[in-house]
């Protein structure tokens, strides 16, 4: 019985991933990639938007985000090389609505062309510091984790520079 579910996964798998070569109709890996950089750049701080970002346009990320999820069991191929592309929108939605909620978490300004919330213009120096994780639910929801930097004390042994380190390119000199 274990073997038959193992069989039948294999297959619902293999079937899943040649759906694109097994459609006629619907749009192309490359139609869905150009919307998923257009969405991206102009709702998640991309650079069309000069790298900021608000709660309201990423709130309207995630809605052409879900939409675009929704259309990708119709993508088709009509090469092997399109059917691989296929994958890899198929990859990188989810990875883009991942990033959004990281967004969304994240209500700081770093610095321009990194974290610039148009709605969070100041630092957030002490929620900087933890790991920001995420597990997606069975609903597509995200759960988001806060998890605290631990520093290592990590006991470095530096050889001597008489033993020929270099140091900002000066062979052997103490001093």
């Amino acid at each position: 019985h274990h073997l038959d579910a193992g069989v039948t996964q294999l297959e619902t798998e293999q079937a899943r991933a040649l759906l694109p070569a097994n459609q006629s109709q619907g749009p192309l890996a490359a139609e869905l990639e150009e919307r998923l950089q257009k969405i991206m750049d102009e709702y998640a701080g991309g650079i069309g938007n000069h790298y900021g970002y608000s709660e309201g346009e990423l709130r309207i990320a995630q809605l052409h985000l879900t939409r675009l999820a929704n259309e990708l069991s119709s993508l088709r191929s009509t090469s092997p090389f399109e059917l691989m592309q296929c994958h890899e929108v198929m990859d990188r939605v989810p990875l883009a609505q991942a990033l959004v909620e990281h967004m969304l978490h994240r209500r700081e300004t770093r610095w321009h062309c990194y974290q610039e919330r148009l709605d969070f213009p100041e630092r957030d120096d002490a929620r900087w510091m933890v790991f920001v994780n995420s597990v997606r639910q069975a609903d597509g929801s995200y759960r988001m984790l806060e998890r605290p930097v631990e520093r290592a004390k990590i006991d470095v042994q530096l050889p001597s520079r008489a033993e020929g380190s270099v140091i900002r390119g000066r062979r052997g000199r103490e001093g």
